[in-house]
């Protein structure tokens, strides 16, 4: 059963990133698929972000790493939103 909700939810993300990008789908369909993709990287950076401030008393280890990916993750979202302005 996982192996299927796995399989279905990359379908579903592979099909809305395609259609994000395609130019030939008009912007009323194209720019609410780019805020849900834009949304669901947000909430993901979020919440690696709470998790990491969160367990920084208990866990430091699992906060520093949660914290860093969340950097990354935030690094490369600027240099490509810079890539895509130029």
């Amino acid at each position: 059963m996982e192996i299927i909700f796995e399989v279905l939810v990359e379908l579903v993300g592979e099909i809305v990133v395609e259609c994000a990008k395609s130019k030939r789908l008009s912007k009323w369909i194209r720019y609410p698929l780019i805020a849900l993709i834009v949304l669901f990287w947000v909430a993901v950076i979020g919440l690696m972000l709470f998790i990491g401030i969160k367990s920084y008393s208990t866990d430091r280890a699992m906060s520093l790493v949660c914290l860093g990916l969340a950097a990354i993750f935030i690094l490369f979202s600027v240099i490509r939103l810079v890539k895509g302005v130029r």
